[in-house]
């Protein structure tokens, strides 16, 4: 990068260097290091060599800054875009070297505009993943304890005693064992599955307002009062 250069830093509208024909001077001051180094970082991508960049630091005492120059002769859009891209103030943009030079607002008495610039803040906001929820069912085994009513069976015996005459010996004397069957319930148990309850599963949204803290730069006018004496005036003889 060139060395230097303290003509061009002395004014940030009119610029003046060495004539040098069909090449063009683009200046943009920056009140910040870093939007210089942006700038800079830009235009080399962009094919700008070092000889063909500048920064020096501005003299102008009512707008102090790094001053970045820009020397092209087929590219001036182009380098002007990127220098006001990154936040430099070109103020008329540029100036044709060799050319005569337009005088500069303060030599001719003209009122002067200085853009005070702050730092914005812009809120985006996007989804992020915080968590998860897993549902599944489980089966639990508990005992459960009921009470079932059954029948059963049991032999009644009747004894009758019959009188003299009454008794049918031909029947009696037939019949050596009896047989009958003793009845009684038994529980059987069946299990089915059957659906006691069922459970909605569903997402709302909650809108809440959170408080975001972030520091910011801006500009402010700095105003220096210079006080130069009278001249003594020459005494008459």
């Amino acid at each position: 990068m060139n060395t230097a250069n303290h003509d061009a830093a002395s004014s940030t509208e009119g610029l003046h260097s060495e004539p040098v024909s069909g090449r063009t001077m683009i200046a943009g001051l920056f009140a910040y290091q870093a939007q210089a180094e942006s700038a800079i970082a830009q235009l080399r991508n962009t094919g700008f060599t070092d000889d063909q960049l500048d920064v020096v630091p501005s003299e102008n005492r009512e707008r102090a800054g790094l001053l970045v120059t820009v020397m092209t002769a087929d590219r001036v859009a182009e380098a002007l875009e990127i220098l006001t891209r990154n936040g430099g103030d070109t103020g008329t943009g540029y100036a044709h070297l060799g050319s005569s030079q337009e005088p500069s607002p303060a030599a001719t008495g003209e009122r002067q505009r200085i853009e005070l610039r702050a730092e914005t803040l812009h809120v985006n906001k996007r989804q992020v993943k915080t968590g998860e929820v897993r549902i599944r069912k489980e089966i639990i085994t508990e005992i459960r304890t009921i009470q079932v009513p059954v029948t059963r069976e049991e032999l009644v015996i009747e004894q009758h005693v019959f009188k003299e005459g009454e008794a049918d010996t031909d029947a009696a004397s037939n019949i050596q064992e009896i047989r009958i069957p003793l009845m009684e319930e038994q529980v059987v148990i069946e299990k089915r599955s059957v659906v006691i309850e069922e459970v909605f599963i569903d997402k709302q949204r909650i809108q809440e307002v959170r408080r975001i803290t972030e520091p910011i730069r801006r500009e402010q006018l700095l105003i220096e009062h210079e006080k130069f004496t009278d001249p003594t005036p020459d005494r008459l003889s």
